[in-house]
């Protein structure tokens, strides 16, 4: 896969900056080369001289959940339970018991037997052979702080397909992605330690006991994950989003009353500066495209630096984070408030990002102030320089220090939040645009969805086999994870705005904790922010318009594929429309589901054919390398644009790879018409992903789509030489190794032409 992807790029390069680029990759591999037997031979923690002595910083304050739903209630004594068990439900696992020796079911077919019980000792024995030789010693110490009992999880386990990576692996040398089945998203995702502040946030269980286990977690990671070693210090935004999981679920704690022990406190300073230096030394940034990588590396960069002690260091650190953070602000997210990813899911992720290291920017402590105004940037080396001291405030709500944003920052974030609002249901409908890997940054308050196993196999396929285990619980607690609100409430509540009155416990205490971060005053008087009104909005920059008729709602995707060309995370969705009645979706997005573990089915995801849209046999919009190479990028060619876009009238076009198609849609009354121009030879397929809430009849050339209270009627209406419609399975991906059977309506015609419509009748 690698070898592929060199290829490709070298061949599309000049040669002179093939020679340059040569050049450069000679020396970054002699560095490594002696970074390598640096780290073999000698440990990879900060010396305990080095780490800054004192407190760490404090700034939340555990929300009051107000009106919190019985039912959720319910849900989180639950999950608080499985984690406390070390179960975990991760990117469509199940909840599985994550430890050594876990026997794991497999993913598509795949399997790998690494089920090896051990036996721990309290004196970390055990940790022989497991952990490299220059690092042992300092892991067996860590590991003799844990408070039994206490069964160490298994950080470097792929716990779906079986697959296991080495913790005495050095990290550069890890390769992944080219074995079916195994997904190194599967331990990053547990090492993130996102359970953690929901833990920190739980009710009914003794604090002691929540306090011990999120010290003995933090305590069995640093003893079994050296820095730069095993899988989970491969991938800095993972390094960045687990630290800063660490400090919240800490902070949390500690306003609850949690006290915890010198040692401990000693070995967790250390960690999170051992993080803060992986972060600085190995920043995912590229003077051509920087993505939401980056954007985690500059937010778990802000947490560390913000809570621990000040130093010359951790004072650079911070004045790089602030400063990258306002620079990717305005690049990473257009003035539509859309991100450039060109996915909605991955906008999810980066606006949390963003939101909540800019509310903790602007909350610093009076030392923290300080130390941005008088800092030594050149202790930061490497591809990003850090500006000489002060950092320029500027004027933020009623603080005296204002925060060190300038206001076309806190403009573009107004925009991000009304974008959020119309992704995530606002107009009636959840728009799932491009690639859904499920990430998150801070995940707080999940809400949860309770289930029986037996209803949970029958609906997600990824769960058959694993839901109806016997003696397993008599609940499915799945968490729902298309849930975009916490992010709405998280936005107002930095920017000011009061909490509305139709928010849930959960919104309003995320609104809270993040103006606890920020060290703002509680909103009274501000008025609340209206919803979108009207019935027509548009977001030109990433390329999805919205428009609603009566009870229906209608979303149009055409424009850029994102990451500026590459369509890392795009789908080939050109002219593909969605459209939803009072929340149900009829015609929807099929979603991701996997990414490398099964690369038939990403590219199957992704494909114009389970778009509905017009698609061409054999042909798509945008093409891809095959194989591993491709995975994460398209060979861009749709051009896709938008003519006309008015409250009416909407026109957009591309010229893709599978042919031109331009898609005319007229609002009516009652629904739209729409009118699909492809000119060219050849068989031609308008397709259509049904929601699964829907009732499908066929009547000749009309379908009758039902819902509980409302009936879609589409109708082929022009010519184009139609054949009947014809039902097929599909597949519906709700969230990233979710996976559900689906159905999909289409029908084939040679015409240059098609005219079709939808209108809607009341039942």
């Amino acid at each position: 896969m690698r070898l592929t992807r060199l290829i490709h790029k070298a061949v599309s390069m000049p040669p002179r900056a093939l020679l340059a680029r040569a050049i450069v990759k000679m020396r970054l591999a002699r560095r490594a080369r002696r970074a390598r037997q640096l780290d073999l031979h000698h440990p990879t923690h900060t010396p305990e001289s080095e780490i800054p002595p004192g407190e760490i910083f404090r700034y939340v304050t555990i929300p009051a959940l107000i009106g919190a739903d019985a039912e959720q209630e319910r849900g989180r004594a639950a999950v608080t339970e499985h984690y406390l068990a070390h179960h975990f439900d991760l990117l469509g696992s199940g909840w599985v018991e994550v430890r050594h020796g876990t026997p794991c079911r497999g993913v598509e077919g795949h399997r790998f037997d690494h089920a090896h019980p051990i036996s721990v000792d309290p004196e970390g024995k055990w940790l022989h052979g497991r952990i490299n030789a220059a690092n042992l010693p300092e892991s067996r110490r860590v590991w003799g702080l844990i408070q039994t009992p206490y069964l160490p999880i298994d950080w470097q386990l792929d716990f779906k397909s079986g697959y296991r990576w080495s913790e005495a692996a050095w990290s550069p040398d890890i390769r992944y992605g080219d074995s079916p089945g195994a997904d190194v998203k599967v331990p990053w995702e547990l090492a993130r330690m996102q359970h953690l502040p929901q833990l920190a946030l739980a009710g009914g269980v003794p604090l002691e006991r929540l306090a011990k286990e999120f010290r003995n977690q933090v305590l069995d990671f640093t003893a079994t994950n050296p820095p730069r070693f095993g899988v989970n210090w491969v991938c800095t935004m993972d390094v960045a989003i687990r630290a800063a999981n660490w400090l919240v679920a800490f902070d949390l704690l500690r306003s609850r009353g949690a006290a915890f022990d010198a040692p401990f406190l000693d070995v967790f300073r250390r960690a999170l500066y051992d993080h803060g230096r992986h972060i600085v030394n190995h920043l995912e940034w590229h003077s051509g495209l920087r993505s939401n990588h980056y954007l985690a590396n500059l937010a778990g960069l802000m947490f560390i630096a913000a809570y621990l002690p000040v130093t010359e260091t951790t004072s650079a650190w911070l004045a790089l984070a602030v400063q990258e953070l306002g620079r990717e602000w305005t690049l990473q997210f257009g003035g539509d408030g859309g991100n450039f990813e060109g996915s909605t899911s991955y906008h999810r992720l980066s606006a949390e990002m963003l939101v909540y290291a800019a509310a903790l920017a602007a909350g610093l402590h009076e030392a923290k102030w300080s130390a941005l105004a008088d800092y030594d940037h050149r202790l930061i080396t490497g591809p990003v320089a850090l500006r000489p001291a002060p950092i320029t405030y500027y004027p933020f709500r009623d603080k005296e220090h204002g925060a060190p944003f300038a206001p076309a920052c806190w403009d573009r974030l107004a925009k991000i939040r009304d974008f959020t609002a119309a992704i995530s249901g606002d107009r009636g409908i959840h728009a799932q645009i491009g690639d859904n890997d499920s990430g998150r940054f801070l995940k707080l308050l999940p809400v949860w969805r309770r289930m029986s196993p037996a209803q949970a196999g029958e609906r997600y396929i990824n769960l058959r086999g694993t839901a109806n285990d016997p003696g397993g619980p008599p609940d499915c607690w799945i968490e729902r994870q298309s849930k975009f609100g916490h992010l709405r409430a998280a936005i107002d509540g930095l920017l000011g705005r009061a909490d509305a009155p139709e928010w849930t416990a959960e919104q309003r205490a995320e609104a809270a904790l993040v103006r606890s971060l920020a060290n703002l005053a509680p909103v009274h008087a501000h008025p609340v922010v209206p919803p979108l009104e009207g019935h027509f909005r548009f977001f030109r920059e990433f390329g999805l318009y919205y428009y609603r008729v009566g009870a229906l709602s209608v979303a149009l995707r055409c424009g850029p594929v994102g990451q500026r060309g590459n369509g890392g995370h795009a789908h080939n969705d050109q002219l593909s429309l969605l459209a939803g009645v009072e929340g149900v979706q009829v015609f929807t997005d099929p979603g991701t589901y996997l990414y490398t573990p099964a690369h038939d089915q990403r590219n199957r995801f992704r494909a114009t054919r389970m778009h509905n849209t017009v698609a061409r046999e054999g042909l798509e919009q945008n093409r891809w390398l095959p194989g591993g190479a491709g995975l994460f990028s398209m060979v861009n060619a749709t051009d896709g644009r938008v003519t006309e876009a008015t409250p009416h009238n909407w026109i957009g076009e591309h010229s893709g790879a599978g042919g031109q198609h331009r898609r005319s849609v007229m609002l009516t009354a009652v629904g739209f018409e729409v009118h699909d121009f492809t000119p060219g030879s050849g068989v031609k397929t308008l397709a259509f992903q049904l929601g699964n809430r829907v009732e499908v009849a066929v009547r000749g050339p009309e379908l009758r789509l039902k819902t509980a209270r409302h009936a879609l009627v589409l109708r082929v209406v022009g010519a184009g030489s139609p054949e009947p419609w014809r039902q097929r399975e599909s597949l519906y991906s709700p969230a990233y190794g979710w996976c559900e059977a689906s159905r999909a309506m289409e029908l084939s015609f040679s015409g240059a032409e098609l005219r079709w419509s939808v209108s809607l009748e009341a039942l």
